[in-house]
């Protein structure tokens, strides 16, 4: 977490035990992570890092 520096944005969250830990941040960095399914509440189940994406910037995707 030292690349991210945090930003003080309103972001809408539904779970807001999570939306008050969370620490949000501008994204400056594209990394690849593929998952088994998403959830009907827009989780992810299984999530893993599969790496950097270097040919693709964050305002991109």
């Amino acid at each position: 977490m030292s690349q991210l520096t945090p930003v003080l944005e309103v972001a809408v969250c539904k779970d807001f035990d999570i939306a008050r830990r969370a620490r949000w941040v501008k994204p400056e960095l594209v990394a690849e992570v593929a998952c088994a399914e998403v959830t009907p509440d827009g989780g992810l189940r299984h999530p893993s890092f599969e790496g950097m994406r270097e040919d693709k910037r964050a305002g991109q995707v």
